[in-house]
């Protein structure tokens, strides 16, 4: 997969698809010039962030790893296009 180190507030190339690394440590995933990764967060934030997205459509977001805390997981179902993929069903307290 194509890897770029950019600084932050550079152009990122249309339709890009690979890995861009930013000088602050954080790391976007693209696919054809949207946010996606099958196996992981397309969001890593310098600061811990991360946000999981398919095809330019926002999944969920965690800070430091905080992606389980407080839920009751009811089922893990393959993802009907992207079988890497988990879909899950939990409780939360919202």
């Amino acid at each position: 997969m194509k890897t770029l180190k950019l600084t932050i507030g550079s152009r990122i190339p249309d339709n890009f698809t690979g890995i861009i690394e930013y000088e602050n440590g954080a790391k976007e995933w693209y696919k054809n010039g949207r946010f996606h990764r099958e196996d992981g967060p397309a969001k890593i934030r310098s600061n811990g962030f991360k946000e999981w997205w398919l095809d330019g459509e926002f999944i969920y977001a965690a800070v430091r790893g905080n992606l389980n805390k407080d839920k009751i997981i009811l089922s893990k179902d393959p993802h009907p296009l992207y079988p890497t993929v988990q879909v899950w069903k939990y409780i939360d307290a919202n």
